[in-house]
């Protein structure tokens, strides 16, 4: 079957006729419906006439069944660059950089305490020099793989060790895909440098958030 002319609209299948311009076109085959550009040069596909909206997401109440692509939007697949804060249940989650601040605060708020604790002991004790900082992110691989939190390591290049560690973890970004979040389960979040995290979509699909962790070790 080819192609037929119906007022200003071809209908059929096969090749595509020459554009006109102001005509469209349906090909029947395939649901396609197109408009001819501006300059009569190309077929502009539009959309499917067999869907609703033309296949198109509306304004308000669609549901995406894909990842929103972008190269530097605020949704690309990966490493999002949110234009404002990003929040979880009207919270804003934490960044490197607000880890990075807090535990700059935190040393340089113990360092002068141990500092004054010690120095009836050893003057020539350096305090930053027994405390160990590391930060960063962590996504699991797999839902419920179980994540191991880096030992942070000393000035000296000595690894801390875990009963001198001391922990914490935040949601830094969560892969709903559009579909919403219904709830995040973080467990074994003390005790060891080991964790899991789950994210279960408003659809039941579960997948895996991006953590942001900061552990700090005082040698003992």
């Amino acid at each position: 079957m080819s192609f037929a002319l119906t007022g200003t609209r071809y209908i059929g299948t096969g090749p595509l006729p020459i554009p006109v311009l102001g005509y469209d076109l349906v090909a029947t085959d395939t649901g396609n419906f197109y408009v001819s550009n501006s300059s009569a040069t190309a077929w502009v596909l539009v959309g499917s006439v067999n869907s609703p909206n033309l296949g198109m997401l509306p304004l308000a109440g669609g549901t995406m069944t894909g990842n929103v692509a972008g190269a530097t939007g605020w949704a690309p697949n990966d490493s999002p660059n949110f234009t404002t804060s990003v929040k979880l249940n009207g919270v804003d989650l934490a960044t490197t950089t607000n880890l990075s601040d807090t535990s700059t605060a935190i040393l340089n708020s113990i360092a002068p305490k141990i500092t004054q604790a010690i120095a009836s002991t050893s003057s020539s004790i350096t305090v930053k020099g027994s405390i160990a900082i590391a930060q960063g992110l962590l996504t699991p691989l797999s839902v419920n793989a179980t994540i191991v939190i880096p030992q942070p390591l000393y000035p000296d290049g000595t690894s801390a060790n875990l009963s001198d560690c001391k922990w914490s973890i935040g949601v830094y970004s969560i892969p709903d895909q559009g579909n919403g979040l219904k709830s995040i389960v973080v467990t074994n979040p003390g005790g060891s440098n080991t964790y899991t995290a789950v994210c279960t979509r408003d659809d039941g699909v579960q997948t895996n958030p991006t953590m942001s962790y900061l552990i700090i070790g005082i040698k003992s």
